[in-house]
């Protein structure tokens, strides 16, 4: 799974005998064993570890460019994509409202747009004036 940019592998842990998520960065020397495993009953809701919160969960509706389908499909799920023709996408993207899911949003640039809710919107746009104003009247 992709979450917060790093990709990482939910398996169950031998050693812990439980699930547990790893992160695929830390993974080094790799093998193919011949062992095989039964399959365990898992809860998939648990791999949404970054949304375990106390904090409101809620989708945007983002108007994407075709360039971003793939890492939207990461993010979302590829039922949470729909094709709008012309190489454009509506994404429903799940946000938790915090400083680093904006930086999230407003590093896919031209290529994003947010349409729903207003709120993380006019915030959203609140953000990149503040940031063109850096430029524009430097100190």
């Amino acid at each position: 799974m992709l979450k917060n940019s790093n990709w990482y592998l939910q398996g169950y842990c031998t050693t812990r005998n439980d699930f547990r998520i790893f992160s695929i960065s830390n993974m080094s020397s790799l093998e193919t064993q011949n062992e095989t495993f039964i399959p365990r009953e898992f809860d998939y809701e648990s791999m949404d570890f970054y949304f375990r919160t106390d904090r409101k969960k809620i989708t945007l509706k983002l108007r994407i460019d075709e360039s971003l389908r793939e890492l939207m499909t990461e993010f979302c799920g590829e039922d949470k994509i729909e094709d709008l023709g012309d190489n454009k996408y509506i994404a429903y993207f799940p946000f938790v409202e915090d400083d680093y899911m904006y930086k999230m949003i407003l590093q896919f640039g031209e290529k994003c747009e947010c349409l729903e809710p207003e709120n993380i919107r006019s915030e959203i746009v609140r953000r990149i004036r503040n940031m063109l104003n850096v430029y524009i009247n430097p100190h």
